[in-house]
């Protein structure tokens, strides 16, 4: 009771709004999507034994497919679930953001203010660019990871295709 009396004395600018909420919760989500990422690919990082066996990489005892493997397993597929349902959100808002923008649509331009702030109107896309970006180099890895020196040269493709879009479109 005590918020809501609170909420209906402080001017508008200090009430609390569904959008401004919603902007902090994706602020939070875009910074910790690539950590996020991360952990959930490393669940399925295995390396092989001389024995033809496989452990992950972060704990090596224990061994891939093995009971002490499966809650590691599951937890890193909740952390890729919630990390899909993300970047689709993060594309939502970017394949809408141009008709909810001439609507005038104030509401959904604050719910996904994080997604497009930093960058110009005409490359309001580029949220996106950078989170897709994070999300293959947590890819690497997982996939190659017995190659350390392929996984080096995927790292710096990846790195370099959009460093070279990003000088031709230059979004800031």
């Amino acid at each position: 009771i005590n918020t809501l009396v609170k909420a209906n004395i402080l001017s508008s600018k200090w009430q609390w709004t569904w959008p401004k909420s919603l902007n902090v919760c994706g602020t939070v989500c875009q910074v910790t999507f690539v950590p996020m990422s991360a952990v959930a690919m490393t669940s399925v990082t295995c390396y092989s034994h001389p024995v033809d066996e496989k452990s992950l990489v972060i704990y090596p005892e224990v061994i891939c497919g093995s009971s002490k493997h499966a809650p590691i397993i599951i937890f890193g597929i909740l952390l890729a679930v919630f990390s899909t349902l993300f970047f689709v959100n993060a594309l939502y808002g970017a394949w809408k953001a141009p008709a909810k923008a001439s609507e005038g649509s104030i509401t959904f331009l604050q719910s996904y203010r994080w997604l497009f702030f930093r960058f110009r109107v005409d490359v309001w896309y580029w949220g996106c660019v950078i989170l897709f970006r994070g999300l293959v180099l947590a890819a690497i890895p997982p996939a190659v990871p017995e190659h350390p020196h392929l996984q080096m040269l995927l790292i710096i493709l990846v790195l370099f295709v959009p460093m070279a879009i990003q000088l031709r479109t230059w979004p800031w």
